[in-house]
């Protein structure tokens, strides 16, 4: 993530995907997981930043 900031300053959704990675890795690596509640808010976030990723690289 710091060499995406680094390399890419300018770019807003850098700092949206930190949160996103963030809960990722706590539902993929920790051992107590995450609750139904925030799969189905990881799974927002993932698709909102997609979303926008896509409006923006058009």
């Amino acid at each position: 993530m710091k060499r995406l900031k680094w390399e890419l300053p300018q770019n807003l959704l850098i700092d949206d995907l930190s949160s996103i990675v963030e809960l990722h890795y706590r539902y993929r690596f920790d051992p107590q997981s995450i609750n139904q509640a925030e799969k189905q808010k990881l799974k927002e976030m993932i698709e909102s930043w997609l979303n926008l990723y896509q409006k923006l690289d058009q």
